[in-house]
């Protein structure tokens, strides 16, 4: 979405500033995109009107169609005719990037996609994608939002959540917003998803706060994928959990993946669950394009028995001195704890790791259980998930996501004097979910980000969750602020996500 001031055509419609695009809205002429993709009865060719579209936008959807299209069209429409040139689908199976030359008649803001479905998709069955998820009313995204699922069939068409936002720097003058999403209501081969995982995307903005989704490399428009082996710890879903800048402007990612193998969560009831076994690694990248796995996971969930049996994940780790970078890190993730341990029902648990090697890629030393939910009718009586730890006023803080008996997740602190060994917590939750207003953030708050302002403040991002217009619940990222220098008084931003286009 273009900042500076967008002119009006004499029709009344809104163009980007010259040089600029904003989002891609579809106009199918018709049936939706997402049923005309997923079709295998109706092969007649379905035409989408894509305006105020930029080049790797352009390029990225190109990338998305062409394993479900037999033919493409793409064309400019200027008003003294049309001129168009057919793709053949081979030339963007593999994707594009935003260097790819582009034919004359294509470079253009405004145009029109001829797409002709396949019987199926690559493996010859349908595909099914996410219906456009942006059809709420204004009012839904009043306040707090900045980020919000695609209003195409792209790889976070379903879901954006867990904002790890990297300030501008010397190398990389844009602020970076690393999140998770997903396409459909399925992981890979099939497999329902149970989170808003799935895979990993970038956004750029100029201040923190206007965003716009680069195109990545990998499908769907992604940055990190499941791995295509059968047999790999990742091989159905993975989701970032911590970004770190690394000398030369290199970035390191630590990231959750999520495997095939079906495991039991005791007092969860139903059969065994594909997915829940999650574990941390790492990716690395020295342009932030492309990323590079580094292999093994860093932890492994604990042995039958023991509280972190089930999966350890949501890795995210900080020196434990803010003057020694190169000295011990402490990383905290969590875990569901069964239900027989100790004989209590299922709940969330933090637990802590150190690395003593100066950085975050292990190897890693499990610590145990660090921080727990509190006592019956507490705010946060059913556990701690997700988090974010950093220095400030000589202690290291953190910002955790805990849920209520109801499962309602609300954000509260937590302080430690000793490294993050042990936690001490503050009364109370200091940010909650709108509850009771049909908003995009009145089901849950959670995954905490922060960022220290200049002028001394914070920035938090975080997910907010909300029912949609079809009932089915929506997952974006939002922002707010503090009222001074602490950590306990927030204000919403303005949303800044277009009520008209796709994000």
């Amino acid at each position: 979405h273009s900042t500076r001031r967008e002119s009006v055509s004499a029709q009344g419609q809104r163009r980007p500033p010259r040089g600029e695009a904003s989002g891609l809205v579809w106009h199918s002429l018709h049936s939706p995109l997402g049923s005309a993709l997923g079709s295998t009865a109706d092969q007649k060719p379905m035409v989408c009107k894509l305006r105020h579209c930029s080049m790797p936008q352009l390029a990225a959807l190109l990338a998305l169609v062409s394993s479900t299209c037999a033919h493409l069209h793409v064309a400019r429409s200027p008003q003294s005719g049309l001129s168009s040139v057919p793709i053949p689908a081979r030339t963007v199976n593999k994707g594009l990037s935003s260097r790819t030359k582009v034919p004359r008649n294509m470079q253009s803001t405004r145009g029109l996609l001829h797409l002709t479905p396949l019987a199926g998709g690559p493996s010859g069955s349908a595909r099914r994608h996410a219906e456009p998820v942006c059809t709420q009313p204004d009012s839904f995204w009043d306040k707090g939002c900045i980020l919000r699922p695609s209003s195409f069939p792209g790889w976070d068409a379903r879901a954006a959540a867990m904002p790890c936002v990297l300030p501008p720097c010397p190398e990389r003058p844009m602020w970076q917003m690393w999140y998770y999403g997903r396409a459909t209501d399925e992981w890979a081969n099939g497999v329902s998803a149970f989170l808003p995982t799935g895979a990993v995307g970038l956004a750029e903005s100029a201040d923190g706060l206007h965003w716009v989704k680069v195109a990545g490399v990998e499908a769907g428009g992604a940055f990190l994928t499941p791995s295509q082996d059968p047999d790999a710890w990742d091989n159905l879903h993975v989701g970032v959990t911590d970004v770190h800048s690394l000398p030369g402007g290199s970035l390191l990612m630590l990231y959750l993946g999520g495997s095939k193998e079906a495991v039991e969560a005791d007092g969860l009831g139903g059969a065994p669950i594909a997915g829940m076994r999650m574990r941390p690694g790492a990716a690395v990248s020295r342009n932030g394009r492309e990323w590079e796995k580094r292999g093994a996971p860093l932890l492994e969930p604990g042995l039958p028995g023991e509280w972190d049996s089930l999966f350890a994940s949501w890795l995210r780790a900080v020196p434990q001195s803010i003057d020694q970078p190169d000295g011990p890190w402490i990383a905290t993730y969590h875990a569901l704890q069964p239900a027989d341990i100790e004989g209590t029902a299922p709940c969330w648990a933090v637990g802590a790791a150190l690395c003593r090697a100066g950085h975050p890629l292990g190897p890693y030393e499990k610590l145990g259980r660090v921080l727990e939910g509190g006592g019956v009718g507490s705010w946060d009586e059913q556990g701690i998930g997700t988090r974010h730890m950093l220095h400030h006023k000589g202690e290291l803080w953190m910002m955790y996501e805990g849920v209520d008996a109801k499962g309602t997740h609300a954000l509260g602190l937590a302080k430690s004097a000793d490294g993050g060994f042990t936690w001490r917590k503050q009364a109370g939750p200091v940010f909650e979910p709108r509850t009771g207003a049909p908003v995009w953030d009145s089901k849950n708050v959670g995954t905490p980000w922060l960022v220290r302002l200049k002028d001394g403040r914070f920035r938090l991002y975080y997910i907010g969750t909300g029912k949609d217009v079809d009932g089915k619940i929506n997952y974006a990222i939002g922002a707010a602020e503090s009222i001074d220098d602490g950590l306990e008084r927030w204000k919403r931003v303005k949303s800044t996500v277009d009520m008209k286009d796709a994000s």
